[in-house]
């Protein structure tokens, strides 16, 4: 394939939702070449989805709608696409046992291999990528996610090796303080503590900075999604300096952690 123009070329992502089966993906081009003509878009354009670390694992996406508006004089004509990628693609295209990150594109074809033009897709703002666009089964999750360059990708991990909890995405969002009293609300994936194999407990895991000082505090979860836990900052122990906080889930058996 010769690619025309790739710089002018632009696909940005406007909406990203997950479900049961596939991943949803709502975006638009711009600045198309003048070789692609627009009447043709509908008919010859596709997407494609291609392994991060090996450009040899790719594949086709094949339920992609196109919606195109000509344009007029001085209006200028407008492309969007609604992308739909099956969840068990993703899982079927397992390239490395732990980690596997995909980028998509798209591309604009006019029905010639001379004249296709391809775009790999922009994420949207960063807070639009909520948490709860995450896929868990099969003891793996997908999430999208943001690149460094700005771009969309989404994300194979294996959550579990055996009865250990490998990988479980979690973060902070909110602080707030009344007194001594900082109540921390954080995001997270209930659904993947489900496959524990034994009576659990979660929580936040405190640790001073240069000591061997650790404090738990207890999570209560909101949602499937949504967490919160109280610390008391007057504690003598913990009343001044630094500290990390990491995410914990207790088993009978032992235990395993997930970074906040």
């Amino acid at each position: 394939m010769t690619t025309l123009n790739t710089k002018a070329v632009s696909a940005k992502v406007t909406n990203v939702n997950v479900n049961e089966t596939e991943w949803v993906i709502k975006g638009t081009c711009t600045s198309l070449p003048a070789e692609i003509t627009y009447r043709k878009i509908k008919k010859y354009s596709t997407a494609k989805v291609v392994h991060s670390g090996n450009a040899d694992h790719q594949f086709v996406v094949d339920t992609i709608e196109w919606n195109v508006v000509k344009p007029k004089k001085e209006k200028a004509g407008k492309v969007s696409f609604v992308c739909r990628i099956p969840l068990e693609s993703l899982y079927l295209h397992k390239v490395t046992p732990h980690i596997n990150n995909w980028e998509i594109y798209v591309i604009l074809s006019d029905g010639k291999e001379d004249e296709e033009a391809e775009a790999r897709l922009y994420a949207p703002a960063a807070d639009k990528l909520y948490m709860e666009k995450l896929y868990y089964g099969d003891r793996a999750f997908l999430k999208a996610y943001k690149t460094p360059k700005g771009y969309l990708n989404i994300t194979r991990r294996e959550a579990w090796n055996e009865d250990t909890l490998k990988d479980m995405p979690v973060k902070v969002v909110d602080i707030e303080r009344s007194g001594d009293i900082y109540r921390l609300t954080g995001m997270g994936n209930r659904k993947i503590l489900s496959d524990v194999p034994a009576p659990f407990s979660s929580g936040i895991l405190l640790k001073k900075r240069g000591r061997v000082l650790n404090k738990s505090l207890k999570v209560n979860w909101l949602n499937d999604y949504f967490w919160q836990a109280d610390w008391v900052s007057s504690e003598p122990s913990f009343s001044g300096g630094f500290g990390t906080s990491t995410f914990i889930s207790k088993q009978i058996s032992g235990g395993f952690i997930g970074s906040v």
